[in-house]
């Protein structure tokens, strides 16, 4: 399946019923939002303090250092193999990876919200109607025999004075759903999304990615939080399985991540649990909101408690310790800001992941399509030029035993 190819076909239809409902731009409440461009993602940035102007970035204060601190530490966009060696923690690489990964993951149903406007400008087509949460069902035509993406969509979205409140939007291929998306915006300026989703890799291993962020918007009216928290899960089934959740709660210049990572495959099996908390970096300077670009956020020190054990043939391994970082260098250190904290965290447990398409996210697929639309085949093109590159972290996992060196021993 092109999962690519089916986050642009949701797009599509995200502008054609919130450009109807949200206006082109400006907001028309102090205590809501009414401009598409200016509805909250996943990861749009944490701001510590706010002047409640309407203008973007110029009124945030973006995360500054605090205490010892790292000042330039490793951007996301660099968190990868070839950022770690011999000399490195091996809890800030670990960490590293999982921190990518579950803003990754975040920034998948961000990426959507991206291409509304992107689809919009390349479509004539346009849903007549308002925000008043009656459900619209269209059809996809994929040019050139495009594979995998959904052929069935159903919409609806709310608002309440001229101010967005809702949307939800469920796909569907071949007659079964295989996604669901919702964001909705408290009147106290609470923010919930939710995305679940499966998948097959075509060789009979199946799987489900759901993710929920939630938070409570700062008083700027464009989409940035005054807190947030970001929870990833994921099971995978197949000839290896996988089962496992992380927990991002991020402020504006520091973190907490914590959860846990399961798994079987031909050779052992493994099972990661840790507690971190750390340094963030906010290297955005852009006026403009809409350029926010989450790969420049920068993670800095911090510490973890990890604990990790695996199995491979005969072979064993484990390690349990709390260990501190130093964001510039990567290297290990004794102790820093985050050490106290990161060990008097409770570590989770490995526990149950259960994620279906249940309640209001479930959809059967049915419906009559009042009208159809034919995908353009640019906007099927993933590159950096792109403007909704942005959103993604394009992270591939790298195996932190093997660049670190550290056997745990």
């Amino acid at each position: 399946m092109n999962y690519f190819k089916k986050n642009i076909t949701l797009a599509v239809f995200s502008v054609l019923f919130l450009s109807a409902c949200g206006g082109s731009s400006g907001t028309s409440s102090s205590t809501g939002i009414s401009s598409f461009t200016a509805l909250p993602n996943a990861t749009s940035p944490v701001v510590d303090s706010t002047s409640g102007s309407l203008s973007p970035l110029p009124s945030k204060s973006f995360s500054a250092s605090v205490g010892k601190a790292a000042t330039t530490g490793l951007k996301l966009s660099q968190i990868g193999a070839a950022a770690f060696d011999t000399s490195s923690s091996r809890s800030m690489c670990e960490v590293g990876n999982l921190l990518k990964q579950t803003i990754n993951d975040g920034g998948q149903a961000d990426k959507i919200g991206c291409y509304m406007n992107k689809t919009l400008e390349a479509n004539d087509y346009v849903v007549a109607t308002v925000c008043d949460g009656t459900a619209r069902i269209v059809g996809l035509d994929f040019p050139s025999g495009g594979d995998g993406g959904p052929d069935h969509i159903k919409f609806s979205c709310t608002a309440s004075g001229g101010v967005f409140t809702s949307y939800s939007l469920w796909a569907c291929s071949g007659g079964t759903q295989n996604e669901y998306i919702s964001k909705t915006i408290g009147s106290d300026g609470s923010v919930s999304i939710t995305s679940i989703g499966n998948f097959s890799d075509g060789g009979g291993s199946t799987g489900w990615h759901s993710v929920s962020a939630s938070g409570e918007l700062s008083s700027n009216n464009d989409g940035s939080y005054a807190s947030k928290t970001i929870t990833s899960s994921m099971r995978f089934i197949g000839d290896n399985n996988y089962t496992g959740q992380m927990t991002l709660e991020q402020a504006a210049s520091s973190f907490v991540l914590s959860g846990f990572q399961t798994g079987t495959f031909s050779e052992g099996s493994f099972t990661n649990r840790m507690y971190s908390t750390g340094q963030l970096i906010e290297n955005n300077t852009a006026t403009d909101f809409d350029d926010y670009n989450i790969q420049n956020l920068a993670y800095g020190d911090g510490a973890a408690s990890l604990i990790l054990s695996a199995t491979f043939g005969e072979d064993t391994f484990s390690m349990e310790e709390v260990q501190s970082w130093n964001g510039d260098t990567t290297e290990a250190e004794a102790s820093n800001d985050y050490t106290v904290a990161a060990g008097a965290g409770t570590v989770p447990s490995v526990e149950a992941v259960s994620i279906s398409f249940t309640g209001d996210a479930a959809y059967d697929c049915l419906g009559t399509e009042e009208a159809s639309l034919t995908i353009p085949t640019a906007i099927a093109t993933e590159d950096e030029s792109n403007v909704c590159a942005r959103f993604g972290l394009n992270h591939s996992w790298f195996d932190c035993y093997t660049e670190t060196g550290d056997n745990g021993e």
